[in-house]
Formats: C-alpha cells, structure tokens, sequence
C-alpha cells in the first residue's frame, strides 16, 4: 500500500469513529441517560484505540489513549460527557490534518523512551528475545493491538506454572501474590533460585520472590479486574519481565 493510500485509509478510519462519537453523545442527550452514553464512550474509545494501532504509529495512539486519563464527573454529567468527547474529538481532528500535511510524522514507527532513540517496526522484531511460553499466549493478542490482552495471559501462564508445581510438591493450591511467597519463600523454598548458603544467594531468592509476587499484584491482578488500557511500548516492557520470571522458573528446573 503506497503512503498515500496508507493516509487516505487512516483519514476515511478517523471521520467514520468522529461520526460515531458525535452519534454517542447526540444519542445520551436524546435519551437522558448519562451512564449509559459513558459506557458506550468507553467502549467506542477501546475501538478506536484499536483501530489507531493498525493505521498509525504507536506514538499517536498512546496520546489518543492519554487524553482522559481520569474522568471527573461535574453537577451536570452531560457536561462531563461533551467535555470528554469534545477532547477525543479534538485530537482526531488535529490527527486528521496532520495526515493531510505531514503523513510521515503520522506513520513514523520511531518511539521515544528514556531519552533514546528506537527505530524500527516494533512488531515482530523483538520475539526471539522472548521466552517461548510468553510467545505461544501473547503474540496474536500483540499482533491484534490486544496488549493489555497479551500482558495478562502472559502473568496468568506465570501462575499456572508455578501454582502447578507448587500443587504438585505440597498438595495445597494457592494463587497469585501468596502463592508466589509461599513458592519462592527464602526461609522455606519450595523453588530454589540460588545458593540459600549464601548471604547473595538469599538475597536473590528474596528479591525474585518480591518480584514474582509484585507481578501478580501489580501487573496480573489490575488487568484481571479493570478495564485498563496499556500502549505497545508499555506491553513490551511487561513481555520481557514476564519472560524474565519464565526463564528463571527454567533455570530452577520447574517444568
């Protein structure tokens, strides 16, 4: 696909979700119900997220996902809901033109972080870096711009890997952060990670097991319960921790 058939795409993409938008907030107003324009806000924003992914650059699509971060609900919640929908529409609008004058900035795929420099097409290049078991349950989700998606599954198969083993040696079933302190215990260990003789050796196991349980309570359990959006780049730091923890139950010999 040339770029500008790449631009025409993601302009036609944009003024169908600003139509949308404009049909949610006319349709709250018609009907009197605020809650349910809300829900039908959210929902049109995972859409779009989605659909941003697909036809712009990364950068682009975590400022769309960044406009409202916290929803602050005024004496007049339809206040609230033009005020939320008038930003979104705000910056498709601007995204719009962007495309019309500048289209390479709009695609660009070079991401900013921590100061550095990242060139490239993100998807794909980063895989072989990591674990296969993160790769087998997070790829298509990844692929699809399902990152929130990929990062569960990939701290869930963490879980069931290390409950399964725990079950296996005690008979007890345990799950999530105490179950990761249960399993990685410095004290008590049911997996070993280093030399408990040691002074660093212990250190080691107390940290990872401050990390594995970390992850469940930080990272698994949020997305488990919250609707909660995670840009690529976000994804892609969790899929290396997760790969991380994989590669350590390896080495501790966990099946």
């Amino acid at each position: 696909m040339s770029s500008e058939e790449k631009a025409q795409a993601a302009f036609e993409m944009i003024n169908a979700q600003i139509e949308e938008l404009i049909g949610i907030v006319s349709g709250a107003h018609g009907d009197g119900d605020y809650e349910r324009g809300f829900e039908r806000l959210n929902r049109w924003k995972d859409r779009t997220a989605k659909l941003l992914s697909r036809h712009v650059s990364p950068q682009e699509r975590a400022k769309f996902e960044n406009k409202v971060l916290v929803r602050v609900i005024s004496s007049d919640p339809f206040d609230s809901l033009d005020d939320e929908a008038n930003e979104y529409k705000a910056f498709l609008e601007s995204l719009m033109e962007e495309l019309v004058r500048h289209p390479e900035y709009v695609f660009s795929e070079t991401i900013e972080s921590d100061g550095k420099m990242i060139q490239g097409k993100l998807q794909g290049s980063f895989w072989p870096l990591i674990h296969p078991i993160i790769a087998k349950v997070a790829r298509e989700r990844f692929d699809h711009g399902q990152f929130a998606d990929a990062v569960e599954s990939s701290f869930k198969q963490i879980n069931k890997r290390v409950k399964d083993y725990v079950k296996a040696k005690i008979g007890k079933e345990l799950d999530g952060a105490s179950l990761m302190y249960h399993a990685f215990s410095p004290e008590n260990p049911i997996i070993v990670l280093d030399d408990l003789k040691t002074v660093s050796g212990q250190d080691i196991q107390k940290g990872y097991m401050q990390i594995f349980a970390g992850s469940m309570t930080g990272v698994r359990n949020p997305k488990a319960h919250e609707n909660i959006i995670i840009d690529e780049v976000r994804a892609i730091h969790f899929l290396f921790l997760a790969s991380l923890l994989m590669f350590k139950l390896d080495e501790a010999g966990v099946p």
